[in-house]
């Protein structure tokens, strides 16, 4: 027998324990209780390496603010005594792109640029088995799962794969696109030899910018924020910075939305308060000319947020800024960072490596439905001329 049978032969014997021991209970996001929210919480501080955005504290925001008159549910994973195992949130649609597919999907916001499921860590296969065979009895009229913004390198998304294999249900990958991040593994300083020529080349470029900035403006500094300060009137320098440029002209910036301000304020706020954020800003004679944020927490990085004065541009602020904080990661302890880039993204030698996200779908439901999955997919397929 082979590895792989075996370890599938595993999986399917877990799975009917695995339902005698847990269930699923699905709630409207919107009329959580003080325990469910406690219980978010303890799930968030047993998670291990896992998706900040899916925090209780940062889904909190995000619901309140973007899901507060929609029909999000959450799918929570509990055992019989209630203790929280995983939770996800889930919206139906009757659409999947242009695609005529009536199927759930994993529910995020805009900002958040990980939709990966919260889980307990090392109870991912047993989240993903108890979560599908419920779906599974009670999908109503959803013939799929439509599971966006999946790291391949996260837990739960391996755990998926290996579930829906063993289980012999097709797991269909829609889409799939790098971004660029960080991994290092120590906090030592990185040799010179080893450093790439496309990063000693922008190197060079951004030393001279600084140069010339400090010549022009005045004296330089990079400031991170104080963790005993507070972030308020960061948060406020920030939503002006950033609504002063393009963005606030084009009404995208965080400040043109009360919803995506408030969610700003929100998580930098209870990210700050938790240990997870961290801010940095860059000054030029006094003034600051570029701020940016990003999240940290048990060897997880995740950018979130840059603004910087346009009136600068020349000087490159946003990338000296940058430099500034991929200088900071390296010289810490070992971290997995993920810039959250756009899908289109180009390679950045700040960031030399890539991280790998992808969408999927896969059936739900009895025969009848996953009949019906199959045949608007091989439709779906033949349009686009893919492989079915």
């Amino acid at each position: 027998m082979s590895v792989f049978a075996s370890f599938d032969d595993a999986l399917r014997t877990a799975a009917p324990v695995a339902e005698q021991r847990y269930c699923v209970t699905i709630k409207p996001a919107r009329n959580l209780t003080a325990d469910d929210r406690a219980q978010w919480a303890s799930l968030w501080a047993r998670a291990g390496h896992s998706n900040i955005f899916a925090a209780d504290w940062f889904m909190a925001s995000a619901l309140a603010q973007f899901a507060a008159h929609s029909m999000v549910r959450l799918a929570v994973v509990h055992s019989l005594r209630g203790a929280w195992l995983g939770v996800l949130p889930l919206s139906f649609e009757g659409m999947m792109g242009r695609c005529p597919l009536p199927a759930l999907h994993n529910w995020h916001c805009a900002n958040q640029f990980d939709a990966s499921p919260l889980i307990e860590s090392g109870a991912e296969h047993i989240f993903w088995h108890v979560l599908l065979a419920h779906l599974d009895r009670t999908s109503g009229a959803a013939c799929g799962l439509c599971l966006e913004e999946l790291p391949l390198d996260d837990p739960a998304t391996r755990a998926l794969i290996e579930v829906c294999l063993a289980g012999e249900r097709q797991l269909k990958q829609t889409a799939r696109w790098g971004r660029p991040m960080m991994a290092h593994f120590g906090s030592c300083e990185v040799a010179p030899e080893s450093v790439s020529p496309a990063r000693r080349k922008l190197d060079r470029r951004l030393d001279s910018l600084l140069r010339k900035l400090q010549r022009d403006i005045g004296s330089v500094r990079f400031v991170q924020h104080a963790c005993d300060a507070d972030p308020a009137e960061w948060i406020d320098r920030f939503l002006a910075l950033e609504r002063s440029g393009w963005k606030g002209q084009s009404r995208s910036a965080l400040g043109c939305d009360p919803r995506t301000a408030m969610l700003f304020r929100d998580v930098i706020t209870a990210g700050w308060q938790s240990g997870a954020v961290r801010l940095m800003s860059l000054e030029a004679g006094g003034k600051v000319i570029a701020m940016t944020s990003w999240f940290l927490r048990k060897g997880r990085g995740y950018g979130f947020k840059m603004a910087y004065d346009e009136a600068r541009r020349s000087y490159a602020p946003g990338r000296l800024l940058m430099r500034a904080v991929a200088d900071e990661v390296a010289r810490g302890p070992g971290v997995l960072f993920d810039t959250c880039a756009r899908a289109d993204a180009l390679a950045d030698p700040l960031w030399p490596q890539t991280r790998e996200v992808a969408n999927y779908v896969l059936p739900i439901g009895g025969r009848v439905r996953r009949g019906i999955f199959a045949a608007v997919m091989r439709a779906h397929c033949a349009w686009h001329g893919r492989p079915a």
